[in-house]
């Protein structure tokens, strides 16, 4: 790689990690300029609306912008290894929305919530670093087989949380569409089962254990070329692995455990301020979104790895994955409107 190519790669390299960097910068600008038109209403100065969506768009984009550099990576035959670290960091600045959460809610227990912006801004910046840092020689990086046994594990687990926890789970929240007291009401129902004495628990280790299963896997995939739908497999899992830490934090240790209350509606959705009006709970709107959106195309996407394997048409496949991709996006848009406060 001469000179003039290494620069143009960092050039490109760098974009995901400096938007993930502005991230909480656009939640924030977002935050501020929506407090205008939700006080006076539609008749608001149309500049706050233009600032808004700018905002709000920036914010939704920077996991989609790092996917598409991931995807490109991807698409390299012999990886070296700046490749390969341009490859890990893209598809970890899609997971960005989870990991300032988490973070967050970290910083907020050790009471120093001021400070978690500041942390990820270096992280990122740090990250940045390791990219443009010039080297002596590219190094080829081998590609690692993959061992059919973990990829079946993974997927059993998962089936299981489909099937006990997530659709059901998914179609309570989109209940909050008709009000906080159906969602509630719905809730208190399905609870008698998925948090029962005999059910909850084996779900928290199905859980840890599609963390572990999905970060070993990520790792035996990063270094192996795909097209755009086996790195948006990977790109989706590495999003839900920091999800489920962030969730399962915020669930069984903040709430439950630091706060002493319950994980219901009303905490999800920032009550009584709400996700739009609090410069905190803001954050939440596009994890939620994207975690919808990723739970549910996760699953879709190791469906159509399996029955390829199986020996299905690709290009049927891919086209149904496409069209679960506009439902998967609508399920997400719907249970966000719920959750910010539009009701039907």
């Amino acid at each position: 790689m001469n000179s003039q190519s290494a620069s143009a790669f960092n050039r490109s390299a760098i974009v995901a990690p400096l938007l993930a960097l502005l991230y909480p910068f656009f939640l924030q600008g977002f935050n501020e300029t929506i407090g205008t038109f939700l006080s006076k209403g539609l008749y608001a100065n149309p500049v706050s609306w233009i600032f808004a969506v700018f905002f709000l768009a920036s914010a939704l984009a920077v996991p989609l912008v790092a996917f598409a550099f991931a995807v490109k990576f991807s698409k390299i035959a012999k990886p070296t290894d700046d490749d390969r670290r341009a490859k890990g960091i893209a598809l970890l600045a899609v997971a960005t929305p989870p990991i300032f959460t988490f973070i967050g809610v970290l910083f907020y227990m050790a009471g120093v919530s001021m400070f978690d912006k500041w942390l990820v801004t270096f992280f990122w910046l740090a990250l940045i670093g390791s990219l443009v840092w010039p080297r002596k020689k590219a190094v080829i990086r081998c590609q690692n087989p993959v061992s059919p046994k973990p990829i079946a594990a993974h997927g059993i687990s998962a089936l299981f949380i489909i099937i006990f926890f997530l659709l059901l789970h998914i179609s309570n929240h989109l209940f909050g569409l008709t009000g906080p007291a159906a969602q509630m009401a719905v809730m208190k129902t399905l609870r008698i089962f998925y948090r029962s004495t005999n059910i909850e628990p084996i779900l928290v280790v199905f859980f840890l254990f599609q963390i572990a299963s999905g970060i070993y896997l990520i790792q035996k995939n990063i270094d192996r070329p795909g097209d755009s739908f086996r790195t948006f497999q990977i790109a989706s899992g590495v999003y839900l692995v920091f999800f489920l830490m962030s969730h399962m934090n915020a669930v069984f240790i903040f709430a439950r455990t630091f706060m002493g209350i319950d994980s219901d509606w009303n905490f999800a959705t920032g009550a009584p301020t709400g996700l739009l009006k609090d410069p905190w709970n803001i954050r939440l709107v596009p994890l939620y979104l994207f975690a919808v959106f990723f739970a549910l195309m996760h699953s879709l996407s190791g469906m159509r790895f399996a029955l390829l394997k199986q020996g299905f048409s690709k290009t049927i496949l891919n086209r149904l994955v496409v069209i679960g991709s506009i439902f998967s996006a609508g399920i997400a848009i719907l249970i966000s409107l719920g959750m910010c406060g539009w009701h039907v």
